[in-house]
């Protein structure tokens, strides 16, 4: 043990890979159920990286190269083609496979060959899809002290390799759990995670998805964004190959906070139809945006939840204008 006095660190920025969203030398996890493409946001990502493409928030992205640990989906079939449709530099983006005598990777065991692979190359974003495929058979995922054990592990090695670690899991079912802790396993990997998102579909437009902050150790809560998932096709060698991309749909005021609130209210129609009622009334005068909605609606004793679902039934326009999500009556309506 040594101590050191704070005069001896001098002080330095952080280094992000997405400004606000994903921090660098840290592990960052990604939950959402099943359907809402998680795997297709990271061949995404993969893209924006492998080009240094800005971010849909315009946020500088460092242009290297991903790892993608994909346990789930075939390279030829599923991979490769959401990399193509992302416009991705496919030199620039790597599938981790099964070694030639079928090893597969597993944490923390093989963390140290991984990073004598990777020395001296520009990663800067490493995914394992989802994350129990690749704990070690020794490590209990419901056991905090060997979770803790494991993401430390991965955590050393993001700060030494200056690299982003995204770790995937899908919810468990306990839909009454607070947001932050629905990813599966042990609450030490959200405790551990220095960021995080959650994926989930839009309530108040299931054809669109929302990717919402779920935790920020290092700077303020950013805005979620939107997404829409839509097929993609093209020819190779001859064969039509069918796939999907993502498409950014803008800024969204969601947070998960609002998701769990709308996922335990029990909703009278009662209530619904005030909130229809409210909004007919309201956007008549012109459009509002959403934080004037939902001020003007707690004065009324309307809930979010309520206003969300009178949205859906209305079938109202909704756009992002000056920096703000704006909602309207149809215009033949």
């Amino acid at each position: 043990m040594r101590l050191v006095k704070a005069q001896a660190f001098e002080p330095r920025p952080l280094e992000w890979l997405w400004k606000g969203r994903i921090p660098f030398k840290a592990v960052y996890m990604l939950d959402g159920d099943g359907g809402v493409s998680k795997s297709t946001l990271t061949c995404t990502m993969a893209a924006h990286i492998s080009k240094g493409e800005n971010w849909p928030d315009g946020a500088a992205c460092p242009a290297g190269r991903t790892i993608l640990c994909n346990n789930e989906d075939l390279p030829e079939e599923i991979i490769v083609p959401r990399l193509i449709a992302a416009g991705a530099d496919r030199e620039r983006v790597h599938i981790m496979l099964p070694g030639s005598d079928g090893d597969s990777f597993s944490i923390p065991e093989k963390i140290e060959p991984l990073e004598r692979e990777i020395a001296g190359q520009d990663v800067r974003l490493i995914v394992f899809d989802p994350m129990l495929d690749y704990l070690s058979t020794k490590t209990s995922n419901i056991s905090e002290q060997q979770v803790r054990r494991a993401i430390s592990y991965l955590t050393a090695f993001a700060q030494r390799a200056n690299l982003a670690i995204i770790l995937i899991r899908h919810l468990n079912k306990d839909a009454k759990q607070n947001t932050k802790y629905r990813g599966s396993g042990s609450v030490a990997f959200y405790a551990l995670a220095r960021a995080g998102l959650m994926v989930v579909q839009d309530p108040s437009e299931r054809s669109r998805c929302l990717m919402l902050p779920n935790k920020a150790n290092w700077s303020a809560l950013q805005s979620g964004l939107a997404y829409r998932v839509e097929s993609w096709e093209f020819e190779a060698k001859g064969a039509a190959i069918e796939t999907s991309r993502i498409v950014w749909d803008g800024e969204c005021a969601a947070t998960t906070d609002d998701i769990h609130a709308l996922e335990m209210t029990e909703m009278p129609e009662r209530d619904v139809a005030e909130a229809c009622q409210f909004l007919r009334t309201v956007l008549a005068e012109g459009p509002r945006t959403t934080e004037q909605l939902f001020n003007m609606a707690g004065r009324e004793g309307l809930s979010k939840g309520a206003v969300f679902r009178a949205r859906t039934l209305l079938d109202l326009d909704k756009y992002y204008q000056e920096g703000e999500w704006r909602w309207s009556l149809k215009k033949d309506g």
